[in-house]
């Protein structure tokens, strides 16, 4: 039931207490509207932050997760930039075996090849371009592999002598050329 001025007229108030009794009903129920506004608005304000925290918990979620795999990219890229510094150490440190190898009188490639599989790449330490005590690695290799070395030997060149003969002796071509004459002539012409 609403508080009209009819009611309160019915009631048999004077006009001065209707208003005065109106004026404070009114200030009561304006009162409580703003109450109510100022829920409303907390209410709002609660629902909005309720969503801001509901998006930040998925956005620090999506973050953590995605930190994990920042984590294990730098990782995997800390292991793959490991793999090429040793490939190129290892490249260098092969090249120089190689060299020392053909050093050693090692001349065929396939000889090479095998020599360079049998050799541990982390135990060889390198000097500039070359192989750091190369006897070390070398020695065993020639006590192991013997038939991989060449061994040079100074010999003397053979004496440079005319075939014997008098150079009587016919290529076989002219030899061919010859007996080519004696059948068609049936003889060989002989110079005069």
């Amino acid at each position: 039931m609403a508080l009209t001025r009819n009611f309160l007229k019915s009631m048999g108030l004077t006009d001065e207490q209707v208003n005065a009794i109106i004026e404070n009903h009114t200030d009561t129920v304006e009162g409580l509207k703003a109450e109510r506004d100022g829920y409303k608005a907390t209410a709002e304000k609660q629902t909005q932050n309720e969503a801001e925290i509901t998006r930040l918990t998925n956005e620090l979620a999506e973050a953590r997760k995605n930190s994990g795999d920042a984590a294990k990219v730098q990782a995997d890229f800390d292991a793959y930039k490991q793999q090429v510094e040793t490939d190129k150490t290892n490249a260098a440190k092969t090249a120089a075996v190689r060299k020392a190898l053909k050093a050693a009188g090692v001349q065929r490639e396939e000889f090479i090849d095998l020599l360079l599989g049998k050799v541990d790449l982390s135990t060889v330490e390198l000097e500039g371009d070359a192989v750091k005590e190369v006897d070390k690695l070398i020695d065993p290799m020639k006590e192991n592999f013997a038939g991989c070395f060449a061994e040079t030997k100074q010999q003397p060149l053979p004496p440079n002598s005319p075939p014997p003969g008098g150079g009587g002796n016919l290529s076989r071509a002219a030899q061919l050329v010859q007996q080519y004459r004696e059948n068609l002539y049936g003889s060989t012409p002989t110079k005069e």
